[in-house]
């Protein structure tokens, strides 16, 4: 009797289980085939866009030349700067010592300051910033210095990684 009963439910449960289970594998195997039917698509229309840039780079006569890939040495901090007197008195002492004296009254504030320096590339931000880093006065003033470079990509784990 016990046998019997159990047949007549879980008979039914295994045959609604077994359709499940086959109706969702269907439709998996349905939805790969439209997601690869779609990526095809999508790269065709990719390829096609090459192909018109390819073709608008010949009618101008543009010529493809492959580059070496970037190097990332230049971001290295180096204390030697040719002459750095030179450049301070050509250009930058004003802006020197406005910094300077900015970072000299905000270094007992116990909030921190961040002093920007912004502008378009090849104004001279980066040497500015180094020629207030080796300011004998601002290496005697403060306890600690570090340089970290952020102009490529800001992500303020590494960078807080960087400089801890």
């Amino acid at each position: 009797m016990a046998e019997s009963v159990a047949t007549m439910v879980v008979g039914p449960l295994l045959s609604t289980v077994k359709e499940k289970a086959s109706s969702y594998l269907l439709d998996q195997y349905k939805n790969r085939f439209v997601f690869r039917d779609k990526m095809k698509k999508k790269l065709c229309r990719i390829l096609q866009a090459i192909e018109v840039l390819v073709a608008e780079m010949s009618a101008f006569d543009f010529k493809y030349q492959q580059q070496a890939p970037i190097s990332m040495h230049w971001q290295q901090m180096d204390l030697v700067i040719s002459d750095p007197k030179k450049i301070i008195s050509r250009s930058r002492s004003q802006d020197t010592k406005n910094i300077v004296d900015t970072l000299f009254c905000q270094a007992s504030n116990p909030n921190l300051t961040v002093v920007p320096i912004v502008g378009i590339g090849g104004l001279g931000k980066t040497t500015l910033a180094q020629l207030i880093y080796n300011e004998p006065e601002v290496q005697k003033h403060f306890e600690l210095l570090i340089w970290v470079c952020v102009s490529d990509s800001f992500d303020v784990d590494s960078l807080a990684r960087r400089i801890v």
